[in-house]
């Protein structure tokens, strides 16, 4: 049996037996028995020895087991939270809504009731204008909740990203590099375009708040990926047990950040739609609470805490998933997956153009 000099010479070992340590479908470890005399180790003692290794996989088995447990309770919880407040936001949104029908209602009897000329009409028109931003407060609530209804149809995600990248030229910092990257060659998806453009837009100002004052990148790339047994992005396979209502978070392979996903894929052809940035980033903190409604980081006044949960309905709503990558002061990568469009669908929608790559940056002028 090997053992280090060291301790042949320290402790005067001359001999020894070791067994390895079961756990789950490879070892964990090895257990060994030294003697300090000569001595010749029959079957009884690897016997004997291997049956202590025995308790002590089991034992190990019930503590994996007994944490997966606490982790699944954690899951189903923050699970159920989730939905209660997404029933009792749609619910409170669909009761705002039919309010705002009516002051919208009484607004435009009014414009029609005074001359164009009259000082409350100036008054009137921004209480429309108010409204209107009431409106799609609401319509990111029932998104979040899911009650709204979709406009399902054949949706190219490179449009969605050549629409979205124009608006970003004049809305975010001028210090920030806008890369595009559009590698697929069918991005095409069935779902409401309306819906997956706001999901992008919410994720590229989630970015640029990030990347702040300073100079920065923001990249969005849409390509086309293989989901191998419901896997997403080299996910574990165990997330084909979860169901699309829990999310989990696990820290990330080089250990320095943090790794959540939401969502359950089928396997197949999907488009991932990848936003990243050279922000500030995230711990395992603010991680885990970035799909609460009303959850945000900015100050008072800044945000409204539905951007995040809103992009979490939508995904959940178009049957993808997301996964996010971040560590503090190191950025972060939203990764959504969606699924392709069926071939019969592709076949009735134009050829798309070859993928190609870009990258603009805008600056002040």
């Amino acid at each position: 049996f090997p053992y280090p000099p060291l301790f042949r010479s320290d402790h005067g070992v001359v001999g020894g037996i070791s067994v390895a340590i079961q756990g789950g479908d490879r070892p964990f470890g090895v257990l060994g028995a030294y003697t300090t005399k000569p001595r010749r180790f029959t079957e009884t003692d690897s016997h004997f020895l291997q049956a202590v290794a025995n308790v002590l996989s089991v034992a190990h088995a019930r503590v994996e087991a007994e944490k997966e447990r606490e982790i699944l309770t954690e899951q189903f919880h923050k699970a159920q939270k989730m939905e209660a407040m997404g029933t009792l936001a749609g619910g409170v949104a669909h009761d705002f809504n039919n309010l705002l029908g009516i002051i919208v209602g009484y607004v435009d009897l009014a414009l029609m009731d005074l001359r164009k000329d009259h000082p409350a009409c100036a008054s009137l028109a921004e209480t429309l204008k108010a409204s209107q931003r009431a409106k799609e407060l609401v319509e990111k609530i029932l998104t979040f909740s899911r009650q709204n209804e979709k406009e399902v149809g054949p949706v190219r995600i490179d449009h969605v990203v050549e629409e979205t990248h124009e608006m970003l030229r004049a809305t975010l910092s001028p210090m920030i590099e806008i890369r595009k990257n559009l590698r697929s060659r069918r991005p095409l998806v069935l779902g409401d375009s309306t819906q997956i453009r706001q999901l992008l837009l919410n994720l590229c100002i989630n970015a640029s708040h990030a990347i702040g004052d300073e100079p920065g990148v923001l990249e969005i790339t849409v390509e086309d990926t293989e989901i191998d047994g419901g896997c997403a992005g080299g996910l574990a396979s165990s997330v084909q047990n979860r169901t699309d209502k829990v999310f989990r978070l696990l820290p990330s392979d080089d250990k320095r950040g943090w790794r959540l996903w939401a969502g359950l894929l089928e396997p197949g052809p999907h488009v991932k739609l990848t936003v990243s940035d050279t922000g500030c980033g995230m711990d395992g903190a603010t991680l885990n609470r970035i799909f609460e409604p009303f959850f945000t980081t900015k100050g008072v006044g800044e945000g409204t805490g539905l951007g995040m949960a809103t992009v979490h309905g939508t995904v959940i709503g178009h049957g993808g998933a997301i996964v996010i990558d971040t560590a503090p002061g190191e950025g972060a990568v939203f990764q959504v997956f969606f699924p392709r469009a069926a071939a019969r669908v592709e076949a009735e929608t134009p050829c798309l153009e070859p993928a190609r790559l870009e990258s603009s940056m805008f600056c002040s002028p």
